[in-house]
């Protein structure tokens, strides 16, 4: 055997033992970076990316867009984030936004609402007709260009600017999620808030993931006129704390997700 010197020479001549220190010193040089960043720091792609439900990491600290008409793309448009896509008279959807998991309600009225909302809506109808409140669909979903000849034929009717407060313009519409509905009395003649039906809905919907939109009184954070009769779908976890926050869905989503 070779003195310890030679040993070493013979190793540094060694081809396959240089490739290993090189990996042992980058390796070294990685472990000393990470302590050396702050602790609790995280990767730019979790700090941005929201999940489609659940509450982001941080709230935002933007106030609340006050109420006015604009076209902005929001910034969550994917089909897995309708939970939190941010609808308004500011932000829309793009025009070729078309759920393809459209499925039938099932329901006495008719329409078309997403798959994903589809068992929890059959759930609520359940527990409705039980407690005596049962109701019925006036509208579901509806696509951009259905909601064109929508707001036109109001505003033919009433004017622009009274159409603008009772009608979502095109792209504007939660009603293009696939996620929400208009609700009626099942007798079709009953105003829908004064129903058995109406007031069960405003106390229990939010337990089967869907919440009021626009409730009485909150027309200034809303930017629309009270509708009792529409729900939006948002997953029974959204929902919940939604409910529970007294927050309006328009701002919860601000404070959680932004625009």
């Amino acid at each position: 055997m070779g003195s310890p010197s030679d040993t070493l020479i013979s190793m540094d001549n060694d081809p396959a033992f240089g490739v290993k220190m090189r990996v042992a010193r980058l390796l070294a040089v990685l472990v000393i970076a990470s302590i050396a960043l702050p602790f609790g720091s995280a990767s730019a792609a979790s700090r941005t990316i929201a999940p489609a439900t659940g509450v982001a990491a941080s709230l935002s600290t933007a106030p609340l867009p006050t109420c006015r008409y604009g076209d902005v793309l929001t910034a969550r448009a994917g089909y897995s984030q309708y939970a939190t896509t941010l609808l308004d008279t500011i932000y829309r959807l793009p025009r070729t936004y078309y759920p393809i998991d459209l499925v039938a309600t099932g329901l006495r009225g008719g329409g078309s609402i997403r798959r994903i909302a589809l068992a929890d809506l059959r759930a609520m109808d359940r527990s409705a007709r039980i407690a005596g409140a049962r109701f019925a669909i006036t509208s579901a979903f509806r696509s951009y260009s259905q909601q064109v000849v929508l707001f036109n034929g109001r505003v033919a009717r009433v004017g622009r600017a009274a159409a603008l407060k009772l009608v979502a313009r095109p792209g504007h519409s939660e009603h293009q999620l696939g996620t929400a509905i208009d609700f009626r009395s099942y007798d079709g003649r009953t105003p829908f808030a004064t129903t058995r039906a109406g007031f069960w809905m405003k106390a229990n919907a939010w337990k089967y993931g869907w919440v009021m939109s626009f409730p009485s009184g909150k027309s200034a954070v809303t930017c629309m006129s009270s509708e009792p009769w529409h729900y939006r779908y948002l997953g029974r976890t959204e929902a919940r704390l939604i409910h529970y926050s007294g927050l309006t869905t328009r701002q919860w989503i601000w404070r959680h997700f932004g625009s």
